[in-house]
């Protein structure tokens, strides 16, 4: 009797540990971390003293290079007016709950290849949120505080060109 109360007991535990697999398995899906791998042409924004009385906003047409672990920002000269404002950039980033972009200065990266004047307080860097929810424009946007306590945003709208 003891053994038919046993195999009972062991099969009422593995049909609940059945159960509970085959009844989970599919609850919870980790999505795969988006790709920007590619070439795009688009506009870099950068608005300084947000909520002050000047506050302003450079806006820039530029050509980006997103490979495995690196980028390349370049200011479109040809179709800038007025002053050149943003750095030509070779950073690193990765993608992590949005994304974060460094520019180590080394020999491989450079927070100013540009070799004109630039601020490159405006570079990227930092965490960025990460918008891939429209199929033709990247949207990558930061939100900070500067030196002197005044919000700014930066920004990037990227158009996917390859």
């Amino acid at each position: 009797m003891k053994k038919i109360a046993s195999l009972w007991i062991l099969l009422l535990v593995l049909a609940l540990v059945g159960s509970v697999y085959v009844g989970c398995r599919d609850d919870i899906t980790v999505p795969f971390p988006a790709t920007l791998v590619g070439d795009y042409e688009g506009l870099y924004s950068y608005t300084g003293h947000i909520g002050s009385s000047d506050d302003s906003t450079i806006e820039r047409p530029i050509t980006m290079r997103f490979t495995k672990n690196d980028y390349d920002m370049n200011v479109d000269s040809s179709k800038v007016v007025g002053d050149r404002v943003f750095c030509d950039v070779d950073g690193i980033y990765r993608l992590e709950n949005g994304i974060y972009m460094d520019h180590p200065d080394s020999a491989t990266y450079n927070g100013n290849v540009t070799n004109k004047t630039c601020t490159p307080e405006f570079n990227p860097y930092g965490y960025w949120s990460l918008d891939q929810s429209d199929p033709d424009t990247v949207r990558i946007n930061q939100i900070g505080t500067d030196e002197d306590g005044f919000e700014f945003q930066k920004s990037f709208r990227l158009v996917l060109t390859e």
